[in-house]
């Protein structure tokens, strides 16, 4: 029984996260990147992740992490490639390493 309840939070849970959520905004400044208000230094940021599924995915994994948290998890609503490549750039001008490989993202 507390089984079939876990599992039944974690799928609402996803399934809200993913289908009702509003969008989110990213800024990327010169001193790091503003996601949803929340600002994230580049000298806390390990790596950007891109797993190239169905739709590209990012991810900013911190230094310290083993997993990238949900909140840090993002796609682009509009001109996903455009968006991939103007952060790469970003990334590039601050010495952030960019992989594009699958990785975890925790809720």
């Amino acid at each position: 029984m507390v089984w079939l309840v876990f599992c039944s939070a974690v799928f609402l849970i996803s399934v809200y996260r993913t289908y009702l959520m509003k969008p989110g905004m990213l800024e990327m400044t010169q001193d790091g990147i503003v996601i949803n208000g929340t600002v994230i230094n580049v000298e806390a940021v390990k790596c950007l992740l891109i797993n190239h599924d169905r739709k590209p995915v990012v991810g900013i994994k911190l230094k310290g992490r083993a997993i990238v948290p949900l909140k840090l998890c993002f796609t682009f609503a509009e001109e996903q490639t455009e968006g991939i490549r103007q952060l790469e750039f970003w990334a590039r001008e601050r010495q952030v390493k960019v992989s594009k490989v699958f990785f975890m993202r925790w809720l």
